[in-house]
């Protein structure tokens, strides 16, 4: 992704390639009915989920270090609006950085068979 960041007096190029990888575990609970022996519906699976997310990135620019708190800054508040616990960065050009994340999944899927 390319960008520009304004340094007070004048706008920088900055390139960052980033890469976000998600690993979870979970229960779930549920019942599946079967109508007429070509269609299902599973209802109400439900149950706890735990998430680790591992966010990498690199900064191509001759600012990388007061690029990072600004990334830091909007990567904190997208993760507040998702509820869930603030990061923090050390200023430089690589970025490694994990979140953790803890929810309650839920589906209800319908199928035929053919």
């Amino acid at each position: 992704m390319n960008f520009h960041y304004w340094t007070g007096s004048e706008f920088v190029d900055a390139a960052v390639a980033s890469n976000l990888s998600e690993m979870g575990a979970g229960i779930q609970l549920g019942y599946q009915f079967i109508f007429k022996e070509r269609f299902s519906v599973d209802f109400m699976f439900a149950g706890p989920r735990l998430s680790t997310y591992r966010l990498k990135c690199s900064i191509n620019s001759d600012y990388a270090e007061e690029l990072a708190p600004i990334i830091e800054e909007e990567i904190n508040r997208r993760l507040e609006w998702l509820g869930m616990d603030p990061i923090t960065i050390t200023p430089s050009a690589e970025i490694d950085t994990r979140v953790g994340f803890r929810n309650f999944r839920y589906a209800v899927a319908f199928g035929f068979m053919f």
